[in-house]
C-alpha cells in the first residue's frame, strides 16, 4: 500500500435537521411538498439532452404555459440543468392520446441509485390520495432513455408492484397527450438540495410493510445468518466510474473481523431488504448501494469511504430521512482520474472506535 493519504471523518447527526455540511448550504429537511391539480393540459415528448444539461419544458397549461412544477430539478439553486421553452401550445397534434385524468411521477430512471431517490420522490401523494381518484388515474412518466424494456428492470417492476401500479396504466414520455385532470406532487427529495423527511420515508414504508414480515428470519446469504456489520462492494461492478483501487485488500481485512462483504447486484431485492433489516453497520464505498439506507431499521450507522471530490449530500439526505447515523470517511484524491485509494488502518481504527467491529 502507499503512503497513507490524507483522511478526513464527517459524522453528521441525523437528530439535528438544521445541520448543513460544509459542502452545501442549506439545511438537509426544508422542503415543502403539495400536490397541484391543473385541467386541459398538453403533454409533447420529453426530451433530455444530458451532454448539454438542457431539457425541453414539454408539459404545458390550459393556456399553453410551462407547469414549472413538473421540471426536473437538481442542485443546490435547482439550475443544474437549463430549461428550454421549444414547444408550442399551437403545434400541438390533433390525433393525440386523449386521457381523462393523470398523475405525474417524474422522471423515469434506468439507474437503481436515482431510480430510488429521484424517480420515487414523487411517489408519497399515493399514499394521499383517494382510492376513486387513483383507480381512474394513469400514470405519466418523462424519459431520457429508450423505452423499450424500461417497465422490465427489476427494480422498476418491484416498484410499481409495491404501489400497485398496473403497467397498462403506465404513460411514457415518448408519446402526445391531453389530460382533463393533472396532479402534479412536489419531489420530497432534490439532489443536494433538500428532503420533506415525513414525505420521504412514507415513500419506502411502503416497501418496508410489503417485505419485513415476509418469510420471516434473514436468508443464509453468503454464509451468515444474522450481521452486524456488513460491506457493501462495488469491487465487481462491470462499469465502475469511482473505483477504490484497494478494494480487495480492505475487504481481506474486514472478513478477518467477522464483517460480512455484500455484493447487492448478486442478491434479489428480497434478500437484500432481510439482510438491510438486521444490521447494525453498514460500510461502503459511496454510491448507490448506500442508498439502500431506505431499507433499513431505524438507527443504522452508515459509513461512506469517498473520495474528496465525491462527498455525496444526497446520502446525507437519504440517511436524515431514515433516522440513520452517517459518516463521511473522505480521502484526498489521488488524482489518478476514475480510480482512488484509501487508507486500510485509518477505516479500521474508525470503526474500531465505533464498536463496528
Amino acid at each position: 500500500m502507499s503512503n497513507p493519504m490524507w483522511c478526513d471523518f464527517y459524522d453528521l447527526v441525523s437528530e439535528d435537521p438544521g445541520f448543513r455540511p460544509r459542502w452545501n448550504n442549506r439545511p438537509a429537511d426544508d422542503r415543502v411538498c403539495n400536490t397541484l391539480y391543473f385541467n386541459d393540459v398538453l403533454i409533447f415528448p420529453s426530451r433530455m439532452d444530458k451532454s448539454s444539461r438542457v431539457i425541453s419544458d414539454n408539459i404545458l397549461d390550459s393556456a399553453g404555459e410551462v407547469i414549472k412544477e413538473a421540471r426536473y430539478l437538481r442542485g443546490d439553486n435547482l439550475q443544474t440543468f437549463s430549461y428550454v421553452t421549444d414547444y408550442d401550445a399551437r403545434e400541438f397534434p390533433s390525433d393525440s392520446i386523449k386521457v381523462n385524468s393523470i398523475i405525474y411521477l417524474g422522471w423515469l430512471n434506468p439507474h437503481y441509485g436515482h431510480f430510488i431517490t429521484e424517480t420515487l420522490s414523487r411517489w408519497w401523494a399515493l399514499s394521499r390520495m383517494s382510492p376513486d381518484i387513483l383507480e381512474k388515474t394513469f400514470f405519466y412518466f418523462d424519459v431520457h432513455t429508450d423505452v423499450s424494456g424500461i417497465l422490465k428492470k427489476s427494480f422498476i417492476k418491484l416498484a410499481l408492484e409495491v404501489f400497485r401500479i398496473s403497467e397498462e396504466k403506465v404513460l411514457l414520455g415518448d408519446n402526445f397527450y391531453c389530460a382533463e385532470s393533472f396532479y402534479v406532487p412536489e419531489p420530497s427529495l432534490i439532489l443536494h438540495n433538500s428532503i420533506n423527511k415525513r414525505a420521504l420515508s412514507s415513500i419506502y414504508d411502503r416497501y418496508n410493510s410489503r417485505y419485513r414480515d415476509i418469510n420471516g428470519l434473514v436468508p443464509d446469504v453468503g454464509g451468515f445468518s444474522k450481521p452486524r456489520t456488513i460491506y457493501l462492494s462495488r469491487r465487481l461492478l462491470k462499469r465502475d466510474k469511482r473505483v477504490m483501487s484497494n478494494e480487495f485488500e480492505l475487504e481481506n481485512v474486514l472478513k478477518t473481523y467477522g464483517v460480512n462483504i455484500i455484493h447487492p447486484q448478486e442478491l434479489s431485492f428480497l434478500d437484500q431488504f432481510r439482510i438491510y433489516q438486521c444490521v447494525d453497520f453498514v460500510v461502503g464505498p459511496s454510491g448507490s448501494a448506500l442508498h439502500n439506507v431506505f431499507f433499513m431499521k431505524k438507527g443504522v450507522h452508515v459509513f461512506s469511504l469517498t473520495s474528496e471530490n465525491f462527498v455525496l449530500l444526497n446520502e446525507l439526505q437519504c440517511c436524515v430521512a431514515m433516522d440513520a447515523k452517517y459518516t463521511a470517511v473522505v480521502f484526498k484524491d489521488s488524482g489518478q482520474g476514475k480510480y482512488w485509494e484509501s487508507n486500510v488502518n485509518m477505516i479500521i481504527s474508525h470503526l474500531k472506535q465505533r464498536n463496528a467491529i
